[in-house]
């Protein structure tokens, strides 16, 4: 088997999409290679898998002290990308490399691609967001220009570079002159499993997200205030944790919008709607949302940024709406049939487990 490191500036756990697909990718990778872990922890976010073919070897804690030292010893990149670096941690993990001679390092998330520039092992970097996208729709001019700077030096490396979308690709190969391999979202087993049971005479709509989620909560927030005559007629039913309290009074005054915090299994709730609506304006990358819902046979209405990167083409699976007539009229109008839901379901999981198979083929021939 072949032997890969995972250094990772998250715990992988199930707190955001970005750490459940660290969580699901070490469970997967360790299907075929033995895998070894060090991970950043910020606010004591653990992480336990057992299996014969997994090693935890560090979790390196730091706090707001510890990221301001790492920043300013790292001028001339920007804090995103600096505030997990220090010598000490390098040294460290230089000395894990040459005990256990790996065939692959496995750099996950940009905040820990700095340590691949010190490393000569075969190498990958899964960028799960690129800075000079996200940061095209905030930050200042200084901050596109810097953290084009900063990609392009990380970039130049001699590492395989992952990303989640065909958009991805094209905006690496766009600016920093690189190819880089797409690979799927991770569907969790309790996903896959789950049975599709819809009820269009009585069903709903349903918004899905980590509400504490500033890009999240003001598409909410934006939905309500904009559309507040399809909340008196549609049913509406909201899902995830961290709603703010000024959202959760503003939800209370509409009698057709359930809201219940977070809930452990989902999925069975997203089958059942009529749609996700996902009123995004910000963020960047693919939206674990919006795979998840496909994967439910549940179509997506959202706009440009929630739908982005999802190469994936079905009658009603994907419906594009920007401004809050579209919204309206969109919804008002939306029927889909059990047959359909189906359809798309079906269709969405081959092309996933096609997908799946080709990123074990890479990682095995890569390393």
């Amino acid at each position: 088997m072949k032997r890969i490191l995972v250094i990772t500036a998250f715990s992988p756990s199930t707190y955001s999409a970005g750490q459940n697909y660290t969580r699901q990718a070490i469970e997967y990778l360790c299907g075929f290679s033995k895998v070894d872990l060090v991970y950043f922890s910020y606010q004591n976010q653990g992480y336990e898998f057992a299996n014969p073919n997994f090693r935890l070897l560090d979790c390196i804690h730091f706090n707001f002290l510890h990221k301001l030292i790492n920043m300013i010893f790292c001028i001339p990149f920007h804090p995103i990308l600096s505030n997990r670096f220090s010598w000490f941690t390098l040294v460290r993990l230089k000395k894990i490399s040459r005990q256990n001679q790996y065939d692959l390092i496995y750099f996950d998330f940009s905040q820990v691609f700095i340590y691949s520039l010190f490393f000569n092992n075969k190498k990958v970097l899964m960028t799960h967001d690129l800075m000079i996208q996200k940061f095209s729709r905030q930050g200042t001019w200084f901050e596109k220009i810097w953290l084009r700077f900063n990609e392009s030096i990380l970039f130049k490396t001699d590492a395989q570079i992952l990303c989640f979308s065909l958009k991805d690709k094209t905006i690496i190969k766009k600016n920093y002159n690189r190819d880089s391999f797409i690979v799927p979202f991770f569907i969790s087993d309790q996903l896959m499993e789950n049975e599709i049971s819809y009820f269009p005479e009585n069903s709903y709509f349903v918004f899905f997200g980590a509400w504490n989620r500033k890009e999240n909560s003001d598409g909410l927030r934006w939905f309500i205030e904009h559309l507040s005559e399809l909340l008196t007629v549609h049913d509406f039913i909201i899902i995830g944790g961290g709603m703010p309290s000024d959202l959760i009074r503003l939800i209370a005054s509409y009698s057709k919008i359930k809201y219940l915090g977070f809930v452990q299994n989902p999925y069975p709730i997203i089958a059942r709607s009529k749609a996700l609506i996902a009123p995004l304006h910000k963020g960047a990358g693919v939206k674990v949302k919006a795979i998840e819902a496909l994967a439910c046979g549940t179509s997506v209405i959202g706009t440009s940024v929630a739908l982005e990167g999802i190469d994936f083409e079905f009658e009603k699976a994907l419906i594009h709406c920007e401004l809050s007539q579209e919204f309206f009229e969109t919804i008002s109008a939306f029927t889909i049939s059990l047959e359909e839901k189906i359809e798309i379901r079906n269709a969405f999981l081959n092309m996933y487990k096609l997908k799946r198979e080709r990123l074990k083929e890479f990682i095995i021939n890569l390393s």
